[in-house]
């Protein structure tokens, strides 16, 4: 059986031991990873020459900002420096603009990430007070997991109302009291 992609000449890591070989691909998939003279031919070949051939690395909180702030970064974008970096699989938050927070925006985000990500990658949803009736839906359209925010946060707590001001406030003083 010819495999779809054969790299070989390399040296192979993995997490047991360092060793010359290659893997081989087919259907997107590893199929097989060993010394060059255990791997099927490929309808495809590339000598690596000795380099490191490397498993793809994880980054399990990423900000794409699509949909609605792409003037940030978008998935294209996000998943070239991604994979610039030796990245290969991705997790995006959802704080976008709508925010990820129903089975619809997970569609949306889905499809986007479909169409222009260069990586593989997973979803995040978010959940406040007010969407807990969208967990188990946004679930079924394909989040990994969600970001829950039952309290409050930076972004909805005046500094003025938190009980520790009163601290900073003699905190403050502290170091500016005289030292005579």
């Amino acid at each position: 059986m010819a495999a779809d992609l054969v790299i070989k000449g390399g040296w192979v890591v993995t997490p047991d031991a360092t060793f010359k070989g290659g893997v081989a691909i087919s259907n997107e998939v590893i199929v097989a990873i060993g010394s060059d003279d255990a791997l099927p031919s490929g309808k495809e070949e590339i000598d690596v020459k000795g380099k490191h051939i490397l498993p793809g690395l994880f980054d399990g909180h990423v900000h794409f900002r699509e949909p609605g702030m792409t003037h940030k970064e978008d998935f294209n974008t996000g998943s070239t420096a991604a994979v610039c970096g030796g990245i290969t699989t991705v997790v995006d938050m959802p704080n976008t603009v709508p925010p990820t927070a129903d089975a619809e925006q997970v569609k949306v985000k889905k499809e986007l990430g479909e169409a222009r990500s260069l990586v593989d990658f997973g979803i995040t949803g978010v959940v406040v007070q007010t969407n807990t009736k969208d967990i188990l839906p946004m679930a079924a359209a394909g989040v990994i997991g969600y970001k829950i925010f039952f309290g409050e946060t930076i972004g909805n707590l005046p500094f003025r109302s938190c009980p520790w001001a009163s601290m900073r406030k003699t905190a403050r003083s502290w170091r500016t009291a005289p030292t005579s």
